[in-house]
């Protein structure tokens, strides 16, 4: 085993939890409600387990019930939130095939809108 290359994985796995609770207390921001980095934090990791052992990774879901119960925000605006946290993961996944695809030799008809799909990701990340 290469230490190297564990301690960049580990780095970037510590990276993607800290990245996901950053954005998912954005998109709680958004309902009026501000809570301190710690808590999307915790949930974060939590749900991470979760999705372990969960098909689907359907643990995500289990940061509504945190937000419900610890953070006192209603089921819906919980489960709007979550659910506005995968709709970007989908978008990121569907970001980097294009990217992918825009490095491919083959002559692909989607490869052409590479740089209106990154606009628009940009635009919606940004705003």
């Amino acid at each position: 085993m290469n230490r190297f290359y564990i301690s960049i994985a580990i780095f970037f796995i510590i990276f993607q939890v800290f990245f996901k609770a950053i954005r998912w207390n954005t998109i709680i921001q958004i309902f009026n409600r501000s809570i301190n980095l710690i808590s999307p934090l915790n949930y974060t990791l939590i749900s991470h387990a979760f999705g372990i052992v969960t098909f689907g990774r359907v643990g995500e879901f289990i940061k509504a019930k945190y937000l419900v119960d610890k953070e006192k925000i209603g089921y819906l605006n919980s489960i709007i939130s979550v659910i506005f946290d995968k709709i970007f993961d989908i978008i990121s996944i569907i970001l980097f095939a294009l990217i992918g695809l825009s490095f491919s030799r083959q002559e692909i008809f989607i490869k052409d809108y590479f740089i209106s799909a990154l606009a628009l990701y940009a635009l919606c990340l940004f705003n």
